[in-house]
């Protein structure tokens, strides 16, 4: 992973929830704290029981959600997209 922050928000031609704020301090303060990263193909992003810090939104590409299951045994749940976020649901545990 490498990590670069060349992309604005608003810049962004991706369909995704931020495109619905209309708060501009809020932009702002989403803009000021987000990083970009690239990942390489096959790369895990986020492991399973793993405290998420932030919600990821796939810029371009897509990511594989799965699972571990008994004898390491891989279930698909769904692919992200582009536009997609991704990690959301572990910031609640």
């Amino acid at each position: 992973m490498y990590r670069q922050n060349n992309i604005t928000c608003k810049d962004c031609k991706n369909d995704c929830l931020i495109k619905e704020i209309s708060d501009p301090a809020l932009l702002d303060e989403i803009e000021n704290q987000k990083l970009v990263s690239r990942y390489k193909s096959g790369q895990e992003i986020i492991f399973e029981g793993m405290r998420a810090m932030d919600i990821k939104f796939v810029n371009e590409g897509k990511v594989k959600v799965y699972k571990r299951g008994g004898q390491g045994k891989i279930k698909i749940l769904r692919f992200s997209k582009k536009g997609d976020i991704f990690g959301h649901r572990s910031l609640h545990t």
